[in-house]
């Protein structure tokens, strides 16, 4: 339950960031906004691919912390993730950046953009479609944040909800942003990115809290590690 209230609330109090990131490309999108209908329609498209990319991500992340829960180091990994946030709330290189350094992730996004770029060019559903599902891979501190916690989980459905849920908390702000371009202002933008590390920083804490097993409901809960039984052979 804390896992998803923590997915939740990184995608929802992180939304404005998603703007800054993502809104270019939500006022960009091929809307027909004569059609109110149409236009809902292609907005809730585009977020739905954003959503299926972050719950593939999560397939992904989640089946790596499934199989280092099964070797027992769950308590561990929370504990190092939660730190490793924090870390990333406090230094002032961001991952984007050491994303871009290297140089076969920039050539893919190179490649990404220009897809992107081209997919804007058509106003079909499919297009749409494509748009957000290209866009939830464009790096982002946020999902990043949300990709170690879906690799705190148990397993590939776990890591797959976990994402989803993300997704689903970013939706308000850009479904907002696509349909009312100026609800959200640059002032707001800005308070939310001097407020991003303080969330980055309770994030980890929360993590670490989680890793540490007090056994506090919500809070710490128990890890139930399950070991395979030992089959002794009598001859």
């Amino acid at each position: 339950m804390v896992d998803i209230v923590t997915a939740f609330m990184i995608g929802l109090l992180g939304s404005l960031h998603c703007v800054g990131m993502c809104g270019p490309i939500a006022l960009a999108l091929p809307l027909n906004r004569l059609n109110k209908k149409t236009m809902l329609g292609g907005v809730f498209t585009y977020n739905f691919g954003r959503v299926i990319t972050y719950s593939l991500i999560g397939v992904a992340f989640g089946f790596i912390g499934g199989k280092i829960a099964f070797f027992g180091y769950q308590q561990i990994l929370s504990i190092a993730l939660g730190v490793l946030i924090i870390l990333s709330a406090i230094l002032p290189y961001s991952f984007e950046r050491l994303f871009e350094i290297t140089p076969a992730i920039s050539s893919l996004l190179a490649q990404l953009k220009a897809g992107l770029g081209s997919q804007l060019k058509n106003g079909s559903f499919s297009s749409l479609l494509t748009i957000g599902l290209l866009n939830g891979f464009l790096p982002c501190g946020l999902v990043y944040f949300a990709v170690m916690g879906a690799t705190s989980q148990y397993g590939i459905v776990e890591g797959a909800l976990y994402m989803a849920i993300f997704g689903l908390g970013t939706l308000p702000a850009m479904l907002l942003v696509a349909i009312s371009p100026t609800f959200i202002t640059v002032r707001m933008r800005n308070k939310v990115k001097k407020a991003l590390p303080y969330l980055a920083i309770l994030i980890g804490i929360i993590f670490i809290l989680r890793g540490l097993n007090l056994g506090i409901p919500y809070v710490s809960p128990e890890f139930n590690q399950k070991n395979p039984d030992v089959v002794e052979c009598h001859e």
